[in-house]
């Protein structure tokens, strides 16, 4: 992988990454909201530890992977090694997040209309994030290629 696209595949990664992971007091109020019940509240608190557990097991391996496969390229500079490191690893992470099959979905617990509508606004939310920061980080990442590799 050549310097500018382990550069903005890198970066593009990392800033998704980052911004979906990044959450705010009015976000965490509207998911309250959308789960009144306490049952509810506690199903969806599992789920979001489970998927949390599973990306940060996508990092781990994604770290091995980039460990071990950075000495298989050659890399330029630090810089280089640094965004192939990034492109790897949260490449590795986001496939292994998708391929690993879930225990149990929010979409099983809910009964009204009203539950179903405010889940789906929280889905199209988040998936919103990660793409405004996959695109942020892939916009941002292209100058700093040109000017770093």
């Amino acid at each position: 992988m050549n310097c500018y696209t382990s550069a903005v595949l890198g970066l593009a990664m990392l800033g998704a990454s980052f911004l979906t992971l990044a959450t705010t007091d009015e976000q965490n109020y509207k998911i309250k909201l959308a789960f009144p019940t306490s049952e509810l509240d506690r199903i969806y608190t599992g789920i979001v530890t489970e998927r949390r557990n599973i990306f940060i097991q996508g990092i781990i391996l994604g770290l091995f992977i980039s460990y071990f496969t950075s000495n298989l390229f050659e890399q330029k500079n630090n810089f280089h090694k640094i965004t192939f490191f990034l492109a790897v690893t949260f490449t590795v992470s986001v496939v292994y997040y998708f391929l690993i099959p879930k225990s149990d979905y929010m979409l099983n617990y809910l009964k009204t209309e009203e539950e179903i509508k405010s889940w789906l606004e929280i889905y199209k939310y988040m998936k919103l994030k990660y793409f405004l920061g996959f695109l942020f980080g892939f916009l941002s990442a292209i100058p700093i290629a040109y000017s770093m590799c």
